[in-house]
């Protein structure tokens, strides 16, 4: 389903329609840009309606060429998803959930693919962007040894959220 809004067209595709994938398809409904959107779900189980007017049937039916496609599947299917993918469309960017994979071989075989393909694939951890880290990162300086007190509230999702922190730790 495209939206016009103003500029150029911008082609996305989203393969997973659970939690993940539902704040993806929010995040794009948020652009100013135009944008049509193609939806799959990897398995049988029904999607909720709010992706009904994007939905197709198999990674078949997105456009030939995707500017944009996330991966919001839970990691055991990513790759032979992404091996689909890449083997019928041409991607310019794709944006894999985390954890995005669970052997060190299927982080080989994703880096082979984006080396041969021209993709370019990124790990949804995106808090090393906001300017608030940043700034951090800069007055740190690369600064090693820190020590870091991390505390967190009972409702704190820890096994979904930790993989953002541990990353930001890494980063600063």
């Amino acid at each position: 389903m495209a939206v016009k809004r103003s500029g150029k067209m911008f082609n996305l595709g989203l393969i997973g329609c659970g939690n993940i994938g539902r704040r993806h398809l929010e995040g794009c409904l948020l652009l100013q840009e135009s944008f049509s959107l193609k939806i799959q779900t990897y398995d049988a189980s029904p999607s909720p309606s709010i992706f009904s007017p994007y939905s197709i049937d198999s990674i078949q039916d997105f456009s030939e060429e995707l500017d944009i496609c996330f991966i919001a599947t839970p990691a055991p299917p990513r790759l032979n998803l992404l091996r689909e993918l890449l083997s019928l469309k041409k991607v310019r960017f794709i944006v894999l959930e985390k954890v995005a994979f669970q052997s060190e071989g299927d982080f080989s075989e994703a880096l082979k693919l984006e080396k041969t393909t021209g993709a370019k694939i990124y790990i949804n951890c995106p808090l090393r962007i906001q300017p608030l880290y940043q700034k951090v990162a800069g007055l740190l300086g690369g600064a090693r040894g820190l020590c870091f007190n991390y505390e967190y509230s009972q409702d704190f999702k820890i096994s979904s959220s930790l993989i953002h922190n541990l990353d930001l730790f890494c980063f600063l």
